[in-house]
């Protein structure tokens, strides 16, 4: 299939634009809420907490979930309002009668998503820097992992435009779904800290492995193994790429 590169460029470029018009709300507010993470359970509550014999000051350990949360809820947002936005203005018409294939459009708001997520992670990383936190062991497992990570909740959110009718319904993933699972999947705590029998609880967690992930490739430790999280990671993002593709190309609900 022939990709048609300018089309998906100029999606791309609109969704940049619309993140960077709103920065107060899309990229500042995360900011915040990481600064906030990393100062109330860094440095308050952190002071008193320590992992793996010491080896890492509680706020280590907890930055790579604040991270991990921060590139999924960019990207999620993205997705979801930017194309939900396009369905109820219509505007979602230009783009079906245009020379651009469903994947055209999808990549296009993919890459509006990737940008997003990995602008916050940037920003994020940049305040950890300034707490002293910038440790960073695998380059290149942070780096594919956390475009992967963007990629898969880019795709749920593309999902969740398509399948919403309200601006009320975007937001039932993002509190129902996202934010519960990330608190539940290791953000502050590890393990070791649960007790035995609630470990298949949280290993049956996706997002468990998402934090893992990164938490792995920032400060070299893991909780589960490197192939098992890269498993998880690589088939939620096949299921999601797969499901979101065959929406697109039956025209659900953006065809009459």
């Amino acid at each position: 299939m022939n990709l048609n590169f300018i089309g998906i460029k100029t999606i791309a470029k609109r969704e940049c634009i619309k993140f960077l018009r709103t920065s107060i709300q899309s990229l500042c507010g995360p900011w915040l809420n990481a600064l906030l993470y990393i100062f109330i359970f860094g440095k308050v509550i952190g002071s008193r907490v320590t992992f793996f014999n010491g080896q890492y000051s509680y706020l280590e350990f907890v930055f790579p979930g604040v991270l991990t949360l921060n590139i999924i809820i960019g990207a999620y947002r993205q997705a979801s309002f930017s194309l939900y936005l396009q369905r109820f203005t219509r505007g979602i018409e230009e783009a079906l009668i245009a020379p651009l294939s469903s994947l055209d459009i999808i990549l296009g708001y993919l890459l509006g998503g990737l940008l997003r997520s990995l602008t916050i992670g940037l920003g994020t990383y940049l305040i950890a820097v300034a707490f002293g936190i910038s440790r960073v062991v695998h380059i290149w497992d942070f780096l594919i992992y956390s475009a992967l990570i963007a990629l898969i909740f880019s795709y749920a959110g593309l999902l969740f435009g398509l399948w919403s009718e309200s601006w009320e319904q975007l937001g039932i993933f993002d509190i129902f779904v996202i934010t519960p699972l990330t608190f539940l999947g290791g953000l502050f705590t590890s393990l070791d800290m649960i007790a035995p029998r609630f470990h298949w609880l949280v290993k049956i967690n996706p997002f468990f492995y998402f934090i893992d992930a990164i938490r792995y490739s920032m400060i070299g430790v893991q909780e589960s193994s490197r192939w098992t999280c890269f498993i998880v990671i690589l088939s939620t993002l096949v299921i999601v790429s797969i499901w979101t593709g065959q929406l697109f190309s039956r025209g659900y609900k953006i065809k009459p």
